[in-house]
């Protein structure tokens, strides 16, 4: 939903950036890029399983699978991917990545927004302290970042989540089109949302090296990561922007 009213609130500065149609946003026909979004769905799949299948191998893991409506769980997980991924993918690399590729280097706006994308997510609600004023929104900023302090939160989740981002403006560059980095984030979100359903960090398990309820969160997660960006640099046709 935020997502959704954020791109919403953006429509008028796209417009007036020259972002007026769908297709400069990467939604175009699906028909001609159902490989791409193929392609995207498997990196992410793969690489988080791989991710997940060396932390059970390694005791980091276990399975808990419980007698609940499991089925259930991982439909609201498949929604649940399938919403963000879009709205997000939309948000961050149709719009912002977009925009920034205009008068920036594609690869240099690639970084800055993928280091956007990366501090979005450290974002926390927090309620106003005491009664509004004047410098209420100032007084709110700080807090809204609070995590940033966290010095063991900030690395290496920060530096997952800018490859993160990295890997879905990488393949949206190089198709012209949304659906690769679509698939990508759904299935990292749909494995990340079964992965806490189906098993739990064991005890004793290092959170700095194996990321505790959120696989992404772990040092072991980068080279994962790194190795997803590779794949979508070799494997997917270069059909660029610009």
């Amino acid at each position: 939903m935020t997502g959704g009213l954020a791109l919403l609130g953006l429509w008028p500065l796209l417009r007036a950036c020259g972002l007026s149609s769908w297709p400069q946003l990467g939604i175009v026909s699906l028909k001609p890029h159902r490989r791409e979004l193929a392609r995207g769905l498997f990196i992410g799949f793969a690489s988080l399983l791989a991710l997940w299948a060396l932390s059970l191998l390694l005791g980091a893991r276990v399975l808990a699978i419980g007698t609940g409506n499991i089925w259930g769980v991982l439909g609201a997980a498949a929604a649940a991917a399938i919403i963000v991924g879009i709205l997000e993918e939309l948000l961050f690399r149709g719009a912002l990545f977009g925009l920034l590729r205009q008068s920036l280097d594609w690869r240099l706006a690639l970084a800055l927004s993928s280091v956007i994308y990366a501090l979005a997510h450290f974002l926390r609600g927090t309620d106003l302290p005491g009664p509004v004023t004047w410098k209420s929104g100032l007084e709110l900023f700080p807090l809204m970042f609070r995590n940033l302090a966290d010095f063991h939160l900030l690395i290496p989740t920060f530096l997952n989540l800018t490859l993160v981002g990295s890997a879905f403006a990488l393949a949206f560059q190089r198709t012209g089109a949304l659906y690769g980095s679509i698939g990508l984030h759904a299935a990292w979100i749909f494995w990340l949302k079964a992965f806490l359903t189906i098993s739990q960090p064991a005890t004793g398990a290092s959170v700095a090296w194996w990321g505790g309820n959120n696989l992404l969160n772990g040092w072991l997660a980068l080279p994962f990561l790194a190795g997803a960006c590779l794949l979508v640099l070799r494997w997917t046709p270069a059909k660029s922007y610009g």
